[in-house]
């Protein structure tokens, strides 16, 4: 296939939560429902030692699980619903997008600007089962949806193009350092005091308890 290849495609509400998914599990491992599950699971042991002590419980230990499960289910639920909201935001409106790849360079059209750019603008690339995300330094992406290629013969070009002019993040020993790099510290900081109160707290139970 020669080589301009041109790819246009229809950035919508819902495509454009589906890249942010499949951006966030690439960058972080896990999807959002996982990393909602795991906060879920943190927040409970916790949230049962806080109500315990504020309220001085006597009741069993399955029930008072049991109400630290609610709490904190409604807790993630909310976090959740919020990021998701924040997410949706960031969508402004349905838009056209167009890029025109080259040796040279990069023609990218939308409904409201167009540009030229540099292949050595971009930092790495990634890619999924679906999509190439093309990424820039600050961590922001151009994604390519796979499905927009006019063939299979125009992915397999723009891939070995791709391999040629921009950096791999497949190759990268550390795939999730950068954008969620401070998020990964603090979820680390915050299982480290978890464990802490864990520990502190059941050590000072009585035998027996």
């Amino acid at each position: 296939m020669a080589i301009p290849i041109t790819v246009k495609f229809l950035l919508t509400r819902e495509s454009y939560a589906e890249l942010c998914k499949a951006l966030g599990k690439r960058s972080t491992g896990l999807s959002s429902r996982g990393w909602g599950i795991l906060l879920w699971i943190l927040l409970t042991f916790p949230t049962r030692a806080i109500l315990e002590k504020a309220f001085s419980l006597k009741w069993p230990m399955e029930l008072q699980l049991l109400v630290a499960a609610a709490v904190s289910g409604a807790v993630t639920f909310w976090i959740r619903r919020n990021a998701l909201q924040r997410q949706r935001a960031g969508f402004v409106e349905d838009d056209e997008i167009e890029y025109r790849f080259s040796e040279a360079g990069i023609d990218k059209r939308t409904r409201r600007a167009e540009s030229k750019l540099e292949w050595g603008i971009y930092a790495r690339f990634w890619e999924t089962d679906e999509v190439i995300f093309l990424c820039y330094p600050n961590q922001t992406v151009d994604p390519v949806p796979k499905k927009a290629f006019a063939s299979a013969d125009d992915l397999a070009a723009f891939k070995e193009l791709l391999s040629r002019k921009v950096k791999s993040g497949a190759t990268d020993p550390h795939p999730v350092w950068g954008r969620t790099r401070k998020w990964f510290v603090y979820a680390l900081l915050f299982v480290i005091a978890l464990m802490i109160v864990l520990v502190r707290q059941f050590a000072a139970r009585p035998p027996g308890k």
